[in-house]
């Protein structure tokens, strides 16, 4: 998480300054970690920011954070909790990559089982205490919406 925290960082700048004010977001669907994310050495800000924004439609948007932009968010969250900050779908490419390079090639866990093992690794119960959880119980409340049927 450590390693992907500049990148979980301009995605949260995406989603304080961007989506939250009804623009045109970030496209981050179909950019491989990879590109940015040796599976060694923590993701550098420029080369993210670089890398994010000739993917896709990124480079004609109207608002595209600068890295001052994105040390901007990290000073206002400077001791954010890394497991509120990155995205568990990141989380497990990046592992994949990091595994990439222990082993010296493709490991035979991918996605799916890495998922799963987090997955099973947290009980309801323990899900329970989590702010993601409490968010969704309370939206569900809400809309009259059962989701936590078993």
């Amino acid at each position: 998480m450590r390693h992907l925290e500049n990148y979980s960082y301009i995605k949260l700048f995406n989603e304080i300054e961007v989506l939250s004010k009804g623009k045109d977001g970030i496209r981050f669907k179909g950019l491989t970690l990879s590109k940015i994310y040796d599976g060694n050495n923590a993701c550098v800000l420029k080369d993210c920011l670089d890398a994010i924004k000739v993917h896709g439609n990124n480079c004609s948007l109207t608002i595209f954070p600068s890295e001052e932009d994105v040390e901007r968010i990290k000073s206002q969250f400077p001791s954010v909790d890394l497991r509120q900050l990155t995205n568990g779908h990141d989380l497990i490419h990046g592992l994949i990559c990091r595994l990439t390079i222990l082993k010296g090639c493709c490991p035979k866990v991918g996605y799916n089982e890495i998922e799963r093992i987090f997955r099973y690794s947290c009980g309801f119960d323990t899900f329970k205490t989590t702010v993601l959880y409490q968010q969704v119980d309370l939206w569900a409340k809400a809309h009259d919406t059962l989701v936590w049927a078993a």
